[in-house]
């Protein structure tokens, strides 16, 4: 059900099925990992799609904006095996 213009999560086949359709607008993703290879991904052109990652992989691959983020172990004050 639809609340504020947002669904529900769905699987990433049932989106690449509404961005075909043009039911979708854009698509935010959250992470690199994907059981999709980026030529099974490449229906995304369709619309903008906004990549927010710490890795390369295939949702990064597709996507019109790629935004570098941090994983927990590179943020600033953090020490490893410090003795």
């Amino acid at each position: 059900a639809a609340q504020h213009g947002f669904t529900s999560l769905g699987t990433t086949a049932k989106l690449l099925e509404d961005v075909a359709a043009g039911s979708v607008d854009v698509v935010l993703a959250l992470g690199w990992a994907s059981r999709e290879s980026a030529a099974e991904l490449a229906a995304l052109g369709k619309v903008p799609v906004i990549s927010f990652t710490s890795n390369e992989g295939a949702l990064p691959s597709v996507a019109s904006v790629v935004v570098p983020v941090a994983v927990h172990a590179e943020t600033s004050g953090t020490f490893t095996n410090r003795r």
